[in-house]
């Protein structure tokens, strides 16, 4: 191949397809452009360091390992695509903005390790795979108004994202958000149900709203430190691990739920205010380390699991009316409280009987 700077070298494929690379001086490529194809297959471009732009205006399916290490590459624009395979972009550390206007279907892996990129726009997009977008430490918001279902992992380490927007999302798989350190707000209308790690270590967090959402998976929220209040007025089940290492949440209201968990709120040390007057069951190691709760009513709980009250050194006074059975280890290190009131009358406990029986 000669070597000439700016050259263009056109091929005629045996379908008639015109197809333009161009080359600099190195021979190494800068554009690609084929306006003919509609479908490309795995690894399209991979390692191209001096691509600069791509030119792809029909095409309607991309496999997977589109672009991966292309470190030159400002935009990219595909007008046509509707479906993307797995790991389309990775390691493109100059790719600042995406446009996929009629894109419908996204594959695993989306986006990985490209730490320029700072707008992304898939307004039609309704189904995203597992580890959309990971380490892209430059995205500072995402709209996606049409999703309704987002897989597993959806963002993890995006450090400058401010504000996500998905109003039409109704089903969140595990690890939803993890290790987002610039995530103030999460709004999510819509949905009805999240699974496991929804939230972990998002350090600026400061609002949850999910006022659609009826079921919690294991680990809901753990380290979030901004966090101060949660109001989930339709949830009624909750895994295990609901709270963990949550020190600036003060207020809890959940007012329908029914059945918890084991190791529902963990090492929440300013957890002051806990309503959750329709609970009736309620699993192991229910509250452990939590020193700032002085009172707690669980008017309508008639079952509760091993260890219920763990080393909660400020709580005061329990009143559980209705409570049919208890566990073992009931009252374990929790200091303050003297009196407890179950459906078998009230009991006076002694300094050296902290224990319920």
């Amino acid at each position: 191949m000669p070597s000439a700077e700016g050259l263009t070298i056109q091929i005629t494929p045996e379908k008639g397809e015109l197809v333009e690379i161009q080359l600099n001086k190195h021979n190494e490529i800068v554009g690609y452009a084929n306006p003919n194809v509609t479908q490309i297959g795995n690894e399209f471009l991979y390692g191209n360091d001096s691509l600069t732009s791509i030119d792809l205006p029909n095409v309607t399916e991309i496999g997977d390992w589109f672009l991966y290490g292309n470190n030159s590459l400002k935009s990219i624009d595909l007008p046509s695509v509707t479906r993307i395979g797995n790991n389309f972009l990775f390691d493109n550390n100059s790719l600042t903005s995406i446009e996929l206007p009629n894109a419908l279907y996204v594959g695993h892996g989306f986006l990985r390790s490209n730490n320029s990129l700072k707008t992304i726009n898939f307004p039609n997009v309704t189904h995203i795979g597992d580890g959309f977008l990971r380490n892209n430490d430059s995205l500072t918001s995402i709209d996606l108004p049409s999703v309704t279902r987002i897989g597993a992992r959806f963002l993890q380490g995006n450090n400058s994202l401010k504000s996500i927007d998905f109003s039409n999302v109704v089903l969140i798989e595990d690890e939803f958000l993890f290790s987002n350190k610039s995530l103030k707000s999460v709004y999510l209308p819509n949905v009805t149900e999240v699974g496991d790690f929804f939230l972990y270590k998002n350090k600026s967090l400061k609002s949850i709203r999910l006022p659609s959402l009826t079921e919690i998976g294991n680990e809901f929220l753990s380290d979030n430190n901004s966090l101060k209040s949660i109001d989930l007025p339709n949830v009624t089940q909750i895994g295990n691990n609901f709270l963990f290492d949550n020190n600036s949440l003060e207020i809890i209201t959940i007012p329908k739920v029914t059945r918890i968990g084991e190791a529902f709120l963990y090492n929440n040390n300013s957890l002051k205010s806990l309503e959750l007057p329709n609970v009736r069951l309620i699993g192991k190691t229910f509250l452990f380390n939590n020193n700032s709760l002085k009172s707690l009513e669980l008017s309508n709980v008639t079952h509760i699991g091993d260890y219920f009250l763990l080393s909660n050194n400020t709580l005061t006074s329990l009143d559980l009316p209705n409570a049919l059975h208890i566990g073992h280890g009931f009252l374990l290190n929790n200091k303050l409280i003297s009196r407890v009131e179950t459906a078998y009358g009230v009991r006076v406990l002694n300094e050296s009987d902290k224990e319920l029986k």
